[in-house]
């Protein structure tokens, strides 16, 4: 298979996320490289996300990973999620920080994140 992409940077970026997860997936039990990859993203938090050492590759696009493979209870801190917080506080978040204040409100209320993102991206990006 061979990607038809002419973005060098991009290449780079997944280049060295690959290599990341090649390196960080030994650390785990499992019997292929997706188990121990499962695994990994169950294990991680949002503050790993500073050990990737890719550029381009920040916290967005590691907690999507996190999803991709399927690690459950994970948020990606778009413009959606950003925004809900920073209106709920009355000023500005970082990303980090909207994630944290997320997961506490979540874990607080007993509500699935997943859950709570989809309604949050459901009002925010359609209006209903």
């Amino acid at each position: 298979m061979e990607l038809s992409y002419n973005h060098k940077e991009r290449a780079e970026t997944l280049v060295g996320v690959t290599k990341y997860l090649l390196k960080v997936q030994s650390g785990y039990q499992g019997s292929s490289e997706i188990s121990r990859l499962k695994e990994w993203a169950e294990a991680a938090k949002p503050s790993d996300s500073y050990t990737v050492g890719v550029r381009g590759f920040g916290i967005s696009g590691f907690q999507y990973l996190r999803i991709l493979l399927e690690a459950a209870q994970v948020v990606k801190p778009d413009v959606h999620i950003r925004g809900f917080v920073s209106e709920a506080v009355g000023h500005p978040v970082s990303d980090y920080r909207a994630l944290e204040l997320f997961e506490t409100a979540g874990k607080h209320l007993g509500w699935q994140l997943t859950a709570l993102d989809y309604a949050v991206w459901d009002r925010r990006a359609r209006g209903t």
